[in-house]
């Protein structure tokens, strides 16, 4: 058996099963912005059964690594370790709150709201920068003054996209995953 083929078999099956996802949150944004918000939220709900199966395959692909790395042996569950964010600016202002999605909101504050809504960026399939709540609970909004900001999930996704908004706007930053253990 190669084992390299089944890491990169797990790779592409959470790769198809992200595209799924970001091509049902789009049809289910058309759907709420036609009107036809009850197929809209029902498409946001099958997103969230496929986002709970997306974490079973990445908590099966990362007990196959362990278990390859321990020989075959069996481990203890595995336990993801919390992190959060830490935004550094160019001018020494550094950004660190209390969880990633509030370091995640309270940056983009400070690369100008409007400045990166003029991006239209998106996050699990939604506008990153929207005047609306989200119609579904299951993700947490951050609200700043009459807006609402929505934080992508994995801390490394908010990590990429901050860097991407930056690298768009040419405002040098330095954002990095760190341990809150």
């Amino acid at each position: 058996m190669s084992y390299n083929l089944v890491n990169k078999e797990f790779e592409l099956l959470i790769e198809a099963i992200q595209n799924e996802q970001r091509v049902l949150g789009e049809c289910s944004i058309q759907k709420i912005r036609a009107g036809d918000t009850e197929q809209g939220i029902a498409q946001l709900r099958l997103i969230e059964s496929i986002k709970e199966f997306e974490s079973k395959v990445v908590d099966l692909r990362d007990e196959w690594q362990v278990w390859l790395s321990t020989g075959g042996k069996p481990s203890s569950p595995i336990r993801r370790s919390r992190t959060g964010l830490v935004v550094k600016f160019a001018g020494g202002k550094a950004i660190k709150e209390a969880t990633a999605a509030e370091t995640f909101a309270q940056a983009i504050k400070e690369f100008g709201i409007d400045k990166v809504e003029r991006l239209r960026k998106t996050a699990n399939n939604w506008p990153l920068i929207s005047r609306d709540k989200y119609p579904n609970p299951t993700y947490t909004q951050q609200q700043i003054d009459n807006v609402f900001i929505m934080p992508p999930s994995s801390n490394r996704d908010k990590k990429n996209l901050l860097e991407d908004i930056a690298r768009l706007l040419k405002v040098n930053v330095e954002v990095l995953i760190t341990s809150n253990t």
